[in-house]
Parts: structure tokens; sequence; C-alpha cells
């Protein structure tokens, strides 16, 4: 599990995220359009979403351990 300050987007501003992606463009796509993209034709009804929303599927996670996942699992 990344913690949120390995995720391209955190703390970053999209002109800064285009930027660094070295893309020409940058879009970004609704999750529920995502999912709809992804699911659709498919007997999957969810997907692991955390990383776009924060809700944990586990539904154990919480600030304090994605703080100590920070601490812990960062190089």
């Amino acid at each position: 599990m990344p913690s949120r300050a390995e995720l391209i987007a955190h703390g970053r501003t999209f002109e800064e995220i285009n930027r660094d992606m070295g893309s020409d463009r940058l879009f970004y796509q609704s999750v529920p359009d995502m999912n709809a993209a992804i699911l659709e034709g498919s007997s999957i009804t969810e997907l692991e979403e955390s990383c776009f929303t924060g809700k944990y599927i586990a539904g154990n996670v919480d600030d304090d351990y994605l703080a100590w996942v920070e601490v812990n699992q960062t190089s």
C-alpha cells in the first residue's frame, strides 16, 4: 500500500502533475465513470478504488494507520 506522498496527485496542482508526467494534456475521469467503464459487461460489482476516493474496502484504514504507513514504509 503506497503512502499518500507516493501518489502522484498528493499535494500537487493539476498543472504540476501534468508537467511531472511530461504530458501534453491531462484529463481526469470521474470515479463513477471509471467504474462504469471497467465494470461494464463484467460480473465484478465493486472495485478497490481507495487511491481515488480514500475509502478502503477493508474498513479499518484511518488517518492513524496512514500516518504509520508514511513513517514506517517509505524510503
